[in-house]
């Protein structure tokens, strides 16, 4: 069975940040994500709380999500890009990293796809 490690990120917004968050995230934060050729699951506000958001990526191994996250936020193309406004706009933040088959990513692909 073939596994991926899943990245879980939840940003906890500024009070009134929640619709300018998601445009810069959809418009230039996320695209910039997938350029650098980081797997993106799916991005989008919680269901039930407007100050909370969430980011879901997928790696091969533990080591890729380091190199690859490691390399992307040292760039130029993020230090001069989105990185200031999406900053600005949190107020905290939580990761973890899950374990799990392939297939259950695709799966969660085709499920937070339809959200966005």
């Amino acid at each position: 069975m073939v596994k991926r490690f899943v990245h879980i990120k939840i940003f906890r917004l500024k009070q009134g940040a929640g619709a300018e968050f998601h445009r810069v995230g959809h418009e230039e934060s996320i695209p910039l994500v997938r350029n650098w050729g980081h797997d993106v699951i799916g991005y989008g506000p919680s269901a039930t709380d407007e100050l909370s958001y969430y980011v879901v990526r997928a790696y091969d191994s533990v080591e890729q999500m380091r190199a690859e996250q490691d390399r992307f936020y040292g760039s130029g193309d993020w230090k001069n890009g989105p990185r200031e406004a999406i900053l600005s706009m949190i107020e905290g933040d939580a990761e973890i990293v899950i374990e799990m088959p392939a297939e259950l990513v695709d799966a969660m692909r085709s499920g937070l796809s339809d959200l966005i």
